[in-house]
């Protein structure tokens, strides 16, 4: 986990869902929490009382995202994958993608701060 690693002297409580998380942020139990950006985002967004949305920014982490597909002998489909994944990344459409669904759940272009990166 990115806080134990970065955080060594935190006093670090694990939660086994992000209810839970909410939950101690809203009843104070816990200071902070470290989410991936797009679930921080959302979680601020959803209930700004809980504090502010902040991006760490030393160091950066990138969290990869992957498809899964069956293991096959022919590649060729893992190639197409591989290959229009590549292109929607290189043309902005996967940062299109993922903008518009976080207006699903309320956060505006405006609400994304300049360091996150999608």
């Amino acid at each position: 986990m990115a806080a134990r690693r970065f955080a060594p002297k935190a006093n670090i409580t694990a939660f086994a869902t992000r209810d839970e998380v909410m939950l101690a942020l809203q009843t104070g139990r816990v200071d902070c929490a470290v989410f991936a950006a797009l679930l921080g985002m959302t979680a601020v967004k959803k209930n700004p009382a809980i504090g502010k949305f902040s991006m760490l920014t030393e160091p950066v982490i990138g969290l990869p995202a992957c498809l899964a597909i069956p293991k096959e002998d022919n590649q060729d489909w893992k190639t197409f994958l591989d290959v229009w994944v590549e292109y929607n990344r290189g043309i902005g459409q996967v940062t299109e993608w993922l903008t518009n669904g976080m207006k699903l759940a309320g956060v505006e272009p405006d609400d994304i701060p300049s360091d996150v990166k999608l």
